[in-house]
């Protein structure tokens, strides 16, 4: 006979097996959303730590990711608008890759600098790089990174660069180093800070764009990242922690049949004896597979049991009812052998008799 399979279907799968309502498609899109906007802000405050990280304090580096960074400014050096606030002309750096020059209202970005590669420095390139000597205009400390374009390149015998003098495009409007012969003069020019004398080991990065007015946006994050990065993370987390631990209480009710009283003793017991015959079940198949246990019928469900003892009491009723039959028919032959016996006994008499007559008769 077949062995009938039985699958045990738990709650939670009929739950998963039924249609979602709108409400809880809503609920599921929700929580998705949840989650990447909280990924996604971890992702981002960790990418923004590592750039502060390798930035330093900003004073000799500036904060770069993979190589590339970016960074504020915070001085008028390098703006082609007058005091009058008049664009000037771009022709002395129409040749260059940064043409236009920038102001403290826009953001610079630029790729790390390695000494390996001094011999690619060249005439009208930006660069960012520590200078000892400027201060900060907010807070007078000397000592930060400044960025200016290289005017002049330096090379030593072996015909490796060396140094760079580096002039502010606001300078270099009136007064441009690299066209000017009389060294007192270019003495003069240094002195005032004018243009900078930059060894390769002070080189920090090449500016390699701007963005025109994103330096307002970059500051308010730095100055509010606690707000727009931490906060916003620790809520989701701890949103993420409650939904944890309310799935953890649900699940346990659900298993001990509390679920906030609805569930009888009965139904809990129902529910403990279920989860015992399924761990029954499951062992009872391992041990078959690694052959410990016969796979006899007696694995078979009760019900095909109780089937199959009904059909067999069946089948041993049959013969009792017709020995029952026969032995309501064997009295009836009794009796007609008794009869006959009767009979047999009469002839033996009347043969008796007619041969005593006989005798009489001699």
């Amino acid at each position: 006979m077949e062995e009938v399979k039985t699958e045990v279907v738990t709650d939670e799968e009929k739950k998963n097996k039924e249609p979602k309502t709108t409400k809880q498609k809503v609920i599921f899109g929700l929580k998705i959303a949840g989650n990447v906007v909280f990924y996604a802000l971890i992702i981002a405050l960790f990418l923004f730590s590592l750039m502060n990280i390798r930035g330093g304090n900003g004073r000799q580096d500036f904060p770069n990711l993979f190589g590339s960074g970016i960074l504020t400014v915070k001085s008028p050096s390098m703006s082609h608008y007058d005091a009058n606030g008049n664009l000037k002309s771009d022709e002395l750096f129409k040749n260059y890759n940064i043409k236009d020059g920038f102001t403290t209202a826009d953001l610079l970005h630029a790729k790390t600098f390695s000494k390996s590669n001094a011999n690619d420095l060249k005439v009208g390139d930006v660069i960012v790089f520590y200078d000892p000597d400027i201060k900060d205009p907010q807070t007078g400390e000397k000592g930060w990174l400044n960025t200016h374009r290289i005017v002049v390149i330096h090379k030593d015998s072996s015909n490796n660069v060396d140094y760079v003098i580096a002039e502010g495009d606001y300078y270099y409007y009136d007064q441009q180093y690299d066209k000017v012969t009389d060294e007192k003069i270019k003495y003069e020019m240094e002195s005032r800070g004018t243009v900078q004398n930059v060894s390769i080991d002070r080189i920090k990065g090449i500016v390699t764009s701007v963005n025109k007015g994103g330096a307002a946006f970059f500051k308010w994050i730095q100055s509010s990242w606690l707000w727009i990065f931490v906060f916003p993370v620790a809520l989701l987390l701890a949103f993420e922690i409650f939904l944890v631990i309310k799935n953890i209480l649900a699940y346990r009710k659900e298993k001990l049949g509390l679920n906030n009283g609805q569930v009888t003793e009965e139904d809990r017991q129902k529910m403990l004896e279920e989860e015992k015959e399924k761990l029954r079940a499951e062992l009872l198949a391992e041990l078959q597979a690694q052959g410990l246990a016969p796979k006899a019928e007696e694995n078979k469900p009760e019900e095909v049991k109780e089937t199959e003892s009904v059909e067999n009491n069946e089948v041993q009723e049959e013969p009792q009812e017709e020995i029952k039959e026969e032995q309501k028919d064997e009295p009836v032959v009794l009796e007609e052998k008794v009869e006959s016996n009767d009979s047999n006994e009469e002839v033996v008499e009347n043969n008796n008799e007619e041969k005593s007559e006989e005798k009489a008769s001699e």
